[in-house]
């Protein structure tokens, strides 16, 4: 994105040993001191992880990941968010890190509108704010301590100041504007036999062929009259029996067309067929008898001949005992009385026999006697009962006997009435007459259901209006296809011949009389004009070539001598003009300009030598990402007072232009003339 870039608010929710915590910065200097362990290499983590992410493995010589310093202990994840302003609108980028790059989260959102930056939520935002991927913003952006040396041309940043050498444009490459002039000039012109021939080339050798094949036509051209000649007949007999063809072909296709609508008359016949053998089922007498024989009336009747056999063989009556019971208590009463009674009497005679022999009393005697009578009275008066009772119950026999015989005949009667109702409505006279006419039913029914589906197998999805349409565009006076095709065929077969032996002689003809000399001769002078083009574009092509080159060595020696007065002006107002004039080779060494001579920085204290580079980074960063945010890291650790006087001075300089954000654990006087300005947070 382009555009001042500014962190207004880093907050670390859950991040390391931080927790729910918030830092403001303002615009210019932030400088964030903190003794050593006081936590700011977990805010630099935490500021590079929002940008661009945790690595997912370790660094080189470090002993725990990214990952596992960022989590804090006994949790599962990291989380935090980062308010930046950019072309005046605030957003907010918020991520979440799991125990894994599966488990992470980004989220962005603009804090007016509320709408979500989708460009931003992604693994790595950092590379559409700062125009930088990771590596190169560590090594431009991200100042530490010990880590300001570069070297070597084969990274992303070499290649941007090489296009921006070139060009003005970082992202675009003289070289590659060279490679691509220099393929389309072997395209043109082939510069050894190794390459493929190019456009001039072919087009030469074609001027070659062309010189060739006009020698031999003027030797053609007197053997192509006769051909013509021959060719036009024959070009005239095709014509017309092309026409005679098409005129047979409208025939086919109406006689294929009468055929298809004299199929559709048939099916339309079948189904007609079809309809007549229904009527016929419909109205024929076993139709009409059998259709109201059903299953239901068949079982009905079959029930009926079943109880109708049972009536008639039953020979054992059931009598009504609910009669009987009065006549059969009495009885019992009777049996009782004519047992009672005889025991009286055969106890008074054996008392009346006993008494004589004791000569009992007259009393006695008359009631014994008396004991005698009651007894043959109750025996004479049970048995006239019994003799009733008996008399009584062989009555109800007989008319209980013929009382079940009547019901019987009843019932027997009803059933046959029932059957004669079944037989006289299908007029049949007998079971078995009613199960054939069941079975003419069902065949009747059968026969029926299979022509209706005939019927629908001849409508093949055409309705009966349709194919009684169709089938009235019947004329019987064309002829079959058949016929038609007959003559057809040998019509084709007299074009085929016919086309061949044109062909053939076209095939002469071209063979002795292609074309014109004086279409070759056109032809050779367009040729000549396109390898003049192609001349006229190779040499367009070769000037631009040396044109890119003359410019590529104009913009070289004008970015060195930037980039050489860019570092020797920020690197006099940090030693306070003792080091003025430097010298950068192509590997970005650095020699210094001394009383002395030319010597190289390496040879210089270790602070000025850190110095040198330090303005080397600031001005790499200035020409590759102007206006974005600078990160120092304790580079102030191997300064003397003066030195990070200075140093301080130019980077409360710089943060007019832009948002600097150092870090260090050096104590610093607030009061100094170089941090006035700076905005200092304790941590």
């Amino acid at each position: 994105m382009n555009g001042k870039i500014l962190i207004k608010e880093i907050n670390l929710i859950s991040f390391g040993k931080f927790l729910d915590y918030k830092i403001d910065l303002t615009d210019g200097l932030n400088v964030i001191y903190g003794n050593n362990e006081a936590g700011k290499s977990t805010i630099q983590l935490f500021l590079k992880a929002m940008f661009y992410g945790l690595l997912k493995r370790k660094r080189s010589g470090e002993s725990l990941k990214e990952r596992d310093l960022a989590i804090p202990w006994g949790e599962k994840s990291a989380e935090g968010s980062v308010r930046i302003e950019i072309n005046r609108r605030n957003i907010e980028i918020r991520r979440r890190f799991g125990r894994t790059s599966a488990g992470d989260s980004v989220d962005a959102y603009d804090l007016v509108t509320g709408e979500k930056e989708a460009d931003l939520c992604c693994e790595a935002p950092g590379e559409l704010l700062f125009g930088l991927s990771e590596e190169s913003f560590i090594k431009t952006l991200w100042i530490r301590q010990n880590h300001v040396f570069m070297g070597g041309r084969n990274d992303e940043i070499s290649e941007k100041l090489a296009n921006l050498s070139s060009t003005g444009d970082e992202t675009s490459s003289a070289q590659k504007a060279i490679d691509r002039l220099k393929a389309i000039e072997v395209g043109l012109k082939a510069p050894s036999a190794r390459y493929l021939p190019g456009r001039i080339d072919i087009l030469t050798a074609r001027i070659e062929n062309l010189n060739r094949e006009k020698t031999e036509l003027s030797n053609q051209i007197n053997n192509a009259h006769d051909i013509t000649l021959k060719t036009a007949e024959l070009e005239k007999e095709l014509s017309i029996l092309g026409e005679r063809i098409k005129e047979e072909e409208i025939k086919h296709n109406k006689s294929i067309e009468n055929q298809l609508n004299s199929v559709k008359r048939e099916r339309l016949l079948r189904i007609k067929e079809c309809d007549a053998a229904l009527d016929e089922i419909y109205q024929s007498d076993d139709y009409k008898k059998s259709r109201y024989v059903t299953d239901k009336t068949l079982k009905s009747a079959e029930e009926l001949y079943k109880e109708l056999g049972v009536l008639e063989n039953e020979k054992n009556v059931k009598f009504d005992r609910t009669l009987y019971k009065p006549y059969h208590l009495k009885r019992t009463g009777a049996i009782t009385a004519v047992g009672a009674g005889a025991s009286l009497t055969l106890t008074g005679i054996i008392s009346l026999i006993i008494a004589a022999m004791l000569r009992a009393s007259a009393a006695i005697y008359i009631i014994l006697t008396s004991l005698i009578i009651i007894g043959g009275i109750f025996t004479v008066l049970g048995i006239a009962l019994l003799k009733k009772c008996n008399t009584k119950i062989v009555e109800l026999n007989k008319i209980a006997i013929n009382e079940s015989e009547e019901e019987r005949r009843d019932k027997v009667l009803d059933i046959k009435n029932k059957l004669k109702l079944i037989f006289m409505r299908s007029d049949v006279k007998s079971l078995e007459e009613l199960r054939s006419l069941y079975n003419i039913r069902l065949g009747l029914d059968e026969r029926i259901k299979s022509l209706n589906k005939a019927k629908i197998g001849f409508l093949e999805g055409d309705t009966y209006e349709e194919l009684e349409k169709n089938s009235e565009n019947v004329y019987e006076f064309i002829e079959t296809p058949e016929e038609i095709s007959g003559r057809l065929d040998e019509m084709r077969s007299r074009q085929m011949k016919l086309i061949y032996e044109i062909n053939g002689l076209r095939s002469e003809t071209e063979n002795e009389v292609t074309r014109l000399p004086s279409d070759i001769d056109t032809e050779i002078r367009s040729v000549k004009d396109e390898i003049k083009q192609c001349a006229k574009r190779l040499e367009t092509v070769r000037l631009a070539v040396e044109g890119i080159k003359e410019a590529n060595r104009i913009w070289n020696s004008e970015f060195t001598p930037k980039l050489n007065k860019a570092v020797s002006d920020l690197l006099k107002r940090i030693t306070s003009g003792r080091y003025v004039n430097i010298s950068i080779d192509d590997n970005y060494k650095i020699k210094v300009f001394t009383e002395k001579g030319l010597i190289s920085a390496e040879y210089l204290s270790s602070g000025t030598y850190e110095q040198i580079y330090l303005a080397m980074r600031l001005a790499l960063a200035e020409m590759l990402a102007k206006g974005k945010i600078l990160f120092l890291d304790d580079i102030l650790t191997m300064y003397d007072n003066e030195r990070a006087d200075g140093t301080l001075r130019l980077l409360s300089e710089l943060g007019i232009q832009q948002q600097i954000i150092l870090f260090t654990c050096r104590s610093l006087d607030s009061g100094k003339s170089g941090l006035l300005d700076a905005h200092i947070i304790n941590i």
